[in-house]
């Protein structure tokens, strides 16, 4: 019988050695040669997180299956849980893609890989999770952690380096960053990292041809040598034009104290974050929020971002229009969003003190 940690199990600032305890509870439960299926989120994050998880499974003998979201899609979408269902796998490893209280696949062993702020666990589900410790390791370092337990760790290095690169930036103090950066070369892993979040950025948002490339390819040198990589070159050029043009958006302010500002772009790649993050260099005193209104039909997909020292997820949570689902202001406390139809939204720009979106 397999047995999960209990479902409240969660803890703040886990360190290494917890996290390799956990992972190796869920995996030495498995039977040899066991089928797993990985789900990850389809940033540079998620998709080495992925990589790093399959790769390192592989080698130790399971038959270890990744993929990653599509455009609009998260890991409770009906159409993902029906994919996994239809794949059979013996257990389940979801990574970077949240934890909510939600069901995933019943009575599927599941392991929960992520660093955002949890909300809760699925029944059953185990979660490992890197929220609360400071500097928060990303999806990926944790993925490393599990490989460095499964001692499957060496040549995954650099795929860490990418996803700490990817998220937090090249101004942090993890030792796996410092010595990828001398061995590899910061301007190889910038550029890594860059076309990784290509395709998920796109027009079409398919970002699995990169997940390919990453399993396929043994090594950074490698990868950057793949004539397939000009895909996500493609894909770059498509976002950067559309945030070129993103980039000439407008702000406009909440009435009467003008602490949010709202720039309103329509376009299907995905620039909403990026405009975000670029607007709080200039509006410091703000929380920005950039929403898209072109990115899925129907819909406005915002992200929202700040400087302030501002918890952005209770912020969000008090301004919550009615019926909005549980992707609404969840990730980090300072870089969040969430996805509304155009009724809902109109409530939440009422909330913040704005009368229109246009």
């Amino acid at each position: 019988m397999f047995q999960p940690f209990p479902s409240i199990f969660y803890k703040a600032a886990m360190d290494r050695r917890e996290a390799q305890e956990i992972f190796l509870t869920f995996v030495n439960q498995l039977p040899p040669q066991a089928s797993i299926h990985i789900l990850g989120h389809s940033d540079a994050d998620g998709l080495t997180a992925s990589t790093i998880l399959a790769r390192s499974l592989r080698a130790k003998g399971f038959r270890a299956e990744a993929e990653v979201t599509r455009k609009g899609e998260n890991a409770w979408s009906p159409s993902v849980l029906q994919k996994i269902e239809n794949y059979h796998p013996a257990a389940l490893i979801v990574t970077d893609l949240g934890s909510r209280e939600d069901p995933l696949v019943p009575h599927l062993p599941t392991l929960l890989i992520d660093h955002h702020k949890p909300t809760g666990i699925p029944p059953g589900a185990t979660l490992l999770s890197g929220y609360g410790t400071e500097p928060t390791p990303t999806s990926g370092l944790l993925a490393f952690y599990c490989a460095e337990a499964l001692q499957t760790s060496q040549d995954l290095d650099w795929l860490a380096a990418v996803s700490i690169l990817a998220d937090l930036g090249d101004k942090t103090d993890f030792p796996e960053w410092r010595e990828s950066r001398r061995k590899y070369g910061a301007k190889n892993l910038r550029e890594t990292a860059t076309l990784l979040n290509a395709p998920r950025r796109a027009g079409e948002g398919n970002a699995q041809p990169a997940l390919e490339l990453l399993l396929e390819n043994a090594d950074l040198a490698a990868l950057l040598s793949d004539k397939r990589i000009e895909t996500l070159r493609a894909a770059k050029e498509e976002y950067n034009a559309a945030l070129a043009v993103a980039r000439r958006a407008a702000p406009k302010f909440n009435q009467p104290d003008k602490t949010v500002a709202l720039i309103v772009v329509n376009t299907p790649c995905q620039v909403h974050p990026v405009i975000a993050q670029m607007w709080i260099g200039r509006l410091k005193e703000q929380i920005v929020i950039c929403a898209n209104t072109g990115f899925l039909p129907d819909r406005i997909n915002f992200a929202a971002r700040t400087k302030l020292p501002v918890n952005l997820i209770d912020f969000l949570a008090k301004h919550k229009p009615s019926g909005a689902g549980p992707d609404f202001g969840r990730g980090h406390d300072q870089a969040t969003g969430g996805s509304l139809v155009l009724l809902q939204w109109s409530e939440f720009l009422r909330s913040l003190g704005f009368l229109s979106y246009s």
